[in-house]
């Protein structure tokens, strides 16, 4: 089973590594884990640089347990749900979810979380469980997979080793937590928003504290006239309804929790700037 983290939603490459004895830990940078007996630790070489995951797989590949950390805390619900029924993880898009949906674990002091998972990958039938929860500043994602029965009470042992690293934590400032949210937003570019509109880029500007959202139109702007007022009347209903989803999505959470502008700038193909919206930190909040 090494071949699932190919499907992983950030995965570029994999680096194999040597097996490890149940008291050996592995550090992935902004965090460690307990690798137990019989695991051997793959780390994930991922094209969002913050973004530190390591796959622990058994040596006979019936079972491997996937770890993503995302450097910013989250409603583990709503993003357990995202990653798994809502699929936004590639990994797991083709899975199958029970008709009762998520629900709560307990593990030691550690809480979050959970939902069932089945199906094929790869041409075998794998049957698992996803976890999310949320510790020392960050969420983690981690998902368990195995052809002859899931070891939940390794899962839980995993899960309760699991150290976020303090002194590389201390480097997040705001500039990097939002650098990383627009990174993994540009991991799914474009996005088909609607008929005329697309969403093809994110845009950091840390010297004016702004995250812009990128949507591009079709036709070209003789098409669209004098829009200025139409956007104008777009902006209280727009910030009522990002206030409102402000907990579901990093894009919005992020950026105004450390400070920056979340705005919006519509253009045509050839790049013409139809008009922005822009929406202050305290309108989100």
């Amino acid at each position: 089973m090494k071949k699932y983290s190919l499907f992983f939603a950030v995965v570029t490459m994999l680096v194999a590594l040597a097996s490890c004895d149940s008291s050996d830990r592995f550090d992935v940078g902004l965090y460690s884990v307990a690798v137990p007996t019989g695991f051997a630790p793959e780390e994930i070489d991922t094209s969002v640089e913050s973004i530190n995951s390591v796959q622990l797989t058994t040596l006979d590949d019936k079972n491997t347990v996937v770890i993503l950390a995302f450097p910013f805390e989250g409603n583990d619900e709503i993003v357990l749900y995202n990653q798994t029924v809502g699929g936004a993880n590639p990994a797991l898009v083709h899975m199958t979810y029970p008709s009762g949906g998520v629900n709560k674990f307990n593990f030691g002091d550690r809480s979050g979380s959970e939902i069932e998972l089945s199906g094929i990958i790869e041409g075998l039938n794998v049957t698992g469980k996803a976890y999310c929860f949320v510790t020392g500043g960050c969420t983690f994602f981690v998902y368990s997979l195995a052809t002859d029965g899931t070891d939940y009470d390794t899962d839980r042992k995993i899960i309760e080793s699991i150290k976020v690293n303090e002194k590389a934590m201390e480097e997040f400032d705001s500039e990097k937590r939002v650098d990383t949210v627009a990174d993994l937003a540009r991991l799914n570019l474009p996005v088909s928003v609607d008929e005329i509109t697309t969403w093809t880029d994110v845009k950091v500007n840390h010297a004016d504290k702004e995250l812009v959202l990128v949507m591009t139109l079709g036709g070209t702007a003789e098409d669209y006239g004098n829009v200025s007022d139409t956007f104008a009347g777009m902006h209280d209903g727009m910030a009522a309804n990002l206030k409102a989803n402000r907990e579901t999505d990093w894009l919005i959470v992020v950026p105004s929790d450390e400070g920056y502008t979340l705005g919006y700038d519509y253009i045509t193909s050839d790049g013409t700037l139809l008009g922005t919206l822009r929406f202050t930190p305290e309108e989100l909040k």
